[in-house]
């Protein structure tokens, strides 16, 4: 710097630093909104699929049933409970069931999804005897 002041150039190259430096400021900004935004939608993913876990396994009723349902207008979720081994499962006294939670919405133009898997054993209502 000379006793009249900047140079034109001087400017220019300051203002492009400073330029380069508030785009990156608002990339890093934009991408953790991004982040943030996924992160909500997966945690909610994860408490609609826990809470359709519990009603699923606290039904007396548990027998093989595949169903879907849309939550919110934003998360489909689809239910899948298949009885595992009822053929070697005649001389027990429980039923055991496979009980698969899948969760799947739309984020912009990408499709997430969660799955949540569990067993679950029901006391059979009546005892079979094996000669």
């Amino acid at each position: 710097m000379n006793k009249r002041g900047f140079t034109l150039i001087e400017v220019i190259v300051a203002i492009s630093i400073l330029a380069i430096g508030i785009t990156a400021l608002i990339q890093l900004f934009s991408g953790s909104l991004k982040s943030i935004t996924n992160s909500e939608d997966y945690t909610h993913a994860v408490l609609i699929a826990g809470q359709t876990m519990n009603e699923v396994r606290t039904n007396d009723d548990l027998k093989e049933d595949a169903y879907n349902k849309d939550v919110e207008g934003k998360y489909s979720v689809d239910v899948f409970i298949e009885q595992v081994d009822s053929d070697e499962a005649e001389s027990t006294l429980y039923d055991l069931y496979s009980i698969t939670i899948k969760i799947t919405w739309r984020n912009g133009i990408r499709q997430r999804s969660f799955s949540l898997s569990t067993l679950a054993l029901k006391k059979k209502d009546t005892i079979a005897v094996v000669s």
